[in-house]
């Protein structure tokens, strides 16, 4: 799994709650009800069997349908996001661990975040030349410039 396949998973969790989800990043002159996603910090560390196991956080904003009149919509739509969000999600037959989903309402707008934990197919090893070899080649170049 990568990036962008666990992005278009959660994207199509998100709209099975029935708003489209939108991709670009502009703030203004967004019409709701639509969800947007993205990803905060990334880190890795090395697993098991040549693996690489993933964190990333994903954060989720909710534009409901009238920002002047939408308390109960986002009441509803907190809960449903926490319900989606609580421990896992599945994506291409794959069960993701979510951690610690939370939210908050700014500018009535949701803000809510959690952590990805995922692994990676094996690490790609680098084939580094061996050193004696460069070496060698540095004293060809530098006899040949003399």
């Amino acid at each position: 799994m990568n990036l962008a396949e666990l992005k278009a998973g959660i994207n199509l969790s998100l709209k099975a709650l029935g708003p489209s989800v939108i991709a670009w990043k502009k703030e203004e002159g967004i019409e709701g009800p639509c969800f947007k996603m993205n990803f905060g910090p990334l880190s890795s560390s090395p697993g098991m069997n040549d693996t690489v196991n993933k964190h990333v956080v994903a954060r989720i904003y909710y534009y409901p349908s009238d920002r002047d009149d939408c308390d109960k919509e986002l009441l509803t739509m907190r809960e449903k996001l926490a319900d989606l969000f609580s421990s896992h999600i599945t994506i291409g037959g794959q069960v993701i661990k979510v951690k610690d989903y939370d939210d908050d309402i700014t500018n009535n707008i949701i803000q809510g975040a959690f952590e990805v934990e995922y692994s990676t197919d094996k690490i790609m090893e680098t084939i580094y030349p061996d050193m004696g070899y460069i070496e060698m080649n540095m004293r060809e170049v530098n006899n040949g410039i003399s």
